[in-house]
């Protein structure tokens, strides 16, 4: 994807109970892969969160606030986007 040109990635994790997190080198890779985009990590459920913190993987996401409950389903796709770009935007500024 990112030979594409898709830097912006959005991970839906409400469904994701456990995270194993030994090996952080992915998501460093993937997180200097997408340049100047970003990766937003949605509804992920708290104890999943902390795993993450522990192993710092936190570091390479955006979290939490309004990703922590947001109402992905009743956007269309675009539409997901670029609410997710206007908050992060908001949070850059």
């Amino acid at each position: 994807m990112i030979g594409n040109g898709i830097n912006r990635f959005i991970l839906i994790g409400e469904n994701v109970l456990n995270f194993h997190g030994s090996d952080d080198c992915y998501y460093e890779e993937w997180f200097q892969d997408a340049d100047e985009g970003w990766i937003a990590a949605l509804n992920f459920r708290p104890h999943v969160l902390r795993e993450m913190e522990n192993f710092n993987i936190d570091y390479y996401f955006l979290t939490g606030g309004e990703l922590n409950e947001m109402p992905w389903r009743i956007y269309q796709p675009v539409d997901l986007l670029n609410k997710i770009e206007s908050i992060i935007s908001r949070r850059l500024n």
